[in-house]
């Protein structure tokens, strides 16, 4: 059936197409959950392929989508440099389209400071977390969501580095967002 989908939307929209790209990632994505991780990562790098060669106002956001499924899949596969290099790309991307105070940008911060706490490298994941609270104060905490996350990263880090004055200030903030 993939392969009928795929031809098809190959044929009449072509590769750089956004419909095409997206079957791509979402057979990508029932090959994940069915174990066959070699064909997923074969879809996934032909998408972000063939879009990294068309990226336009109609393909933007499926790229941002593949960037940022790579970049996750390489960090749980404990492959941090790789996952880092999507994280990057995607950050930089989402700062020239949407801007440095955008949401999008916020989330790919997220990501980077996610991916080194995953290395206990939290000297650099804190200087990400701190960018995403310093950036949502800003917009008058219009995306909690990455804020608490961002809360979240700065406890769990300071937390495993024995530093709990830290933690605990950062507790507070969270306790207090989370009564708003």
């Amino acid at each position: 059936v993939y392969t009928y989908v795929c031809e098809l939307t190959k044929k009449h929209q072509g590769i750089n197409s956004q419909i095409y790209n997206s079957s791509l990632i979402s057979f990508a994505i029932y090959f994940d959950e069915i174990g066959n991780n070699e064909k997923t990562d074969q879809l996934l790098f032909e998408s972000y392929t063939n879009l990294k060669n068309n990226i336009n106002k109609t393909t933007i956001t499926t790229y941002f989508f593949v960037i940022d499924i790579l970049g996750m899949r390489f960090g749980n596969q404990l492959k941090f440099k790789e996952s880092q290099e999507f994280y990057n790309e995607s950050l930089e991307l989402k700062k020239q389209y949407f801007g440095e105070s955008s949401i999008e940008y916020t989330k790919s911060l997220i990501n980077l400071g996610i991916s080194y706490s995953q290395q206990s490298d939290y000297s650099k994941s804190r200087f990400f977390f701190e960018k995403v609270l310093s950036i949502n104060k800003n917009l008058n905490f219009e995306n909690i969501d990455n804020y608490t996350i961002a809360l979240q990263g700065l406890i769990t880090g300071y937390s495993f580095e024995g530093r709990y004055d830290l933690s605990e200030k950062y507790l507070h903030e969270l306790i207090k967002i989370n009564k708003l």
